[in-house]
């Protein structure tokens, strides 16, 4: 069981597919997950295999309420096949944090040891931010710099990117502050989703103790 997770539709190398759940808290107030779990995805049928550890590699600590970006060659023009994953931000037992991890989806689903990298122009924690990447930049837009176990506070509407190499699709810091804010004020905490060239950026909190019904689209 957990919550407070990310999870994404992945390919390995050989372009078979598998549902990657990431982190998380299994219970209410602690319990944060570094698990990976991953299960195979039956492409005639949609259905899905028993989900497994096993082969994994964990994250450097637990954490929940991250960004989750992912990086393939239609979102990075330099990469290869497979899929990387991005764990942005979020909340471990110390509260909000920030940092920058990332690993690659093996062959048969598993994940390689994660990465850190090094964030330069990041201002400070970020727990709850919506992340996508897409034309060779990470996005990380919204989010709070305060969290708890259960609540995530100081939220902004303010967006930051990273580009990647354009040579190995690698990620190449500085952090920049060049990304448009939201329009229709703060938001952590929603869900970010690609399509037809857009980006949306759907529902969340605008103070951690509401809910928004609005969505936004930029490109």
């Amino acid at each position: 069981a957990r919550w407070g997770h990310g999870a994404a539709l992945v390919a390995d190398v050989n372009g078979d597919r598998y549902i990657t759940i990431v982190g998380g808290k299994s219970d209410a107030t602690t319990g944060y997950l570094a698990s990976l779990e991953y299960a195979a995805v039956d492409d005639a049928t949609g259905l899905i295999a028993a989900p497994t550890v096993s082969g994994s590699t964990p994250l450097p600590a637990g954490r929940a309420f991250f960004g989750l970006g992912i990086e393939t060659t239609e979102t990075v023009s330099a990469y290869g096949d497979g899929t990387r994953l991005f764990v942005i931000g979020g909340v471990d037992i110390s509260g909000a944090v920030f940092d920058l991890v990332s690993t690659e989806v093996s062959t048969g689903g598993g994940n390689e040891a994660p990465v850190s990298h090094t964030v330069m122009g990041q201002s400070g924690p970020i727990a709850g931010p919506q992340c996508v990447i897409t034309g060779d930049k990470l996005f990380v837009v919204g989010g709070g710099s305060v969290a708890s176990d259960t609540a995530v506070s100081s939220v902004t509407d303010t967006a930051r990117d990273m580009p990647f190499d354009s040579v190995d699709g690698s990620i190449d810091p500085p952090m920049q502050s060049a990304a448009n804010a939201l329009t229709s004020g703060d938001r952590a905490l929603g869900a970010a989703v690609i399509g037809s060239g857009f980006i949306y950026f759907i529902g969340g909190s605008s103070d951690g103790t509401d809910a928004l019904a609005t969505t936004e689209k930029t490109f």
